[in-house]
């Protein structure tokens, strides 16, 4: 399947993720974060060349330079490791087995591999997808029905 038919799907899947991590839409590094990601999920060797490839790409986007765009992502990504979501920081980055604070590069990494699991050929139901909301900190039930729309319109 062309990625470039699921960049809406995917668009909605990372902006509702970072929402859900905590991350704040106003920051600039919320859509550079999206738009990186985007990139990633066309070719994901741009997560192995995150300086010389991804923020580049994103700063000519965007009109910046790449020291912009890494420090932009970089406070948001510091934000989201801070935001108090523990369950679904463990569910997607595996926070428990982290030493310190994720590095931009394993950022894109984990989260291209978590949307990555939602278009894979197994069944959504083979994961358990337990998400809660930042705020209110209880399971949502509209991120799981969101996430099995988003696979079954996948699959079609």
């Amino acid at each position: 399947m062309d990625w470039r038919i699921l960049s809406l799907n995917y668009r909605q899947i990372i902006s509702r993720l970072l929402d859900c991590l905590g991350a704040n839409n106003s920051c600039t590094g919320y859509d550079y974060i999206i738009y990186g990601l985007l990139l990633v999920m066309d070719d994901v060797k741009r997560i192995n060349l995150i300086t010389k490839s991804l923020y580049i790409d994103i700063a000519k986007f965007y009109n910046t330079s790449w020291n912009c765009v890494e420090k932009n992502i970089r406070a948001v990504v510091n934000s989201i490791w801070n935001s108090g979501n523990e369950e679904l920081l463990e569910i997607i980055f595996k926070k428990s087995m982290q030493k310190k604070k994720l590095t931009n590069k394993q950022f894109f990494r984990y989260m291209y591999e978590y949307i990555s699991v939602l278009y894979s050929k197994a069944s959504i139901e083979d994961y358990n997808f337990c998400f809660t909301c930042p705020i209110s900190q209880h399971y949502c039930k509209w991120l799981d029905e969101f996430y099995k729309n988003v696979k079954s319109q996948s699959e079609n």
